[in-house]
């Protein structure tokens, strides 16, 4: 009788263990990698307007409507996060921000991060580095004092936008590739 209690009480504990085995098998499951490109982006942007990612894969050399994605941006005076995410398993080597439409050619953009993603991996770009990885164009005064976008209209045109630098472009090639 001894040894059938001892038997029963044997097999209770393996099974128990055996089941919280599985138990923690299951909660400790990585969980699989979003497969989406983004770009977030915390600012302050004092007026309402429409913010425009465009980007290039492979050997692209044109940005055109169909590689880029659009946000509305609800103006105001505290920061914001403004989200770009790319269709799946798209992942660029380039990018260009447009910031904003020619109703928006007296605001300004204070920028303090850009944060670059996709799958478990990320670049951040720290406010006073965001000069050394996005290039204005003749359409922003960019001051690398205060991190202050000023878009503003040349002969009658305006395209403000920010191009990614070589060195960015790298980051996400050895980061992401």
């Amino acid at each position: 009788m001894k040894n059938k209690i001892i038997f029963i009480l044997s097999l209770v504990l393996i099974i128990s263990c055996k089941q919280e085995k599985k138990e923690q098998v299951d909660t400790n499951q990585k969980r699989e990698p979003i497969n989406f490109f983004n770009v977030k982006i915390d600012a302050v942007v004092k007026g309402d307007d429409t913010f425009t990612l465009f980007y290039l894969e492979g050997n692209e050399k044109n940005i055109t409507r169909e590689n880029s994605v659009s946000i509305k941006v609800k103006g105001g005076e505290a920061s914001q996060n403004l989200e770009f995410q790319l269709k799946e398993d798209v992942l660029p080597t380039r990018l260009v921000l447009r910031l904003g439409g020619p109703e928006a050619s007296d605001q300004k953009i204070v920028f303090n991060t850009i944060e670059v993603g996709y799958r478990n991996h990320k670049i951040t770009v720290e406010k006073e580095k965001i000069f050394q990885f996005f290039n204005p164009n003749k359409f922003i005064n960019y001051n690398q004092d205060t991190f202050t976008a000023t878009p503003k209209e040349v002969d009658g045109k305006f395209r403000p936008n920010l191009f990614s630098r070589r060195i960015l472009e790298n980051k996400i090639d050895t980061t992401f590739f």
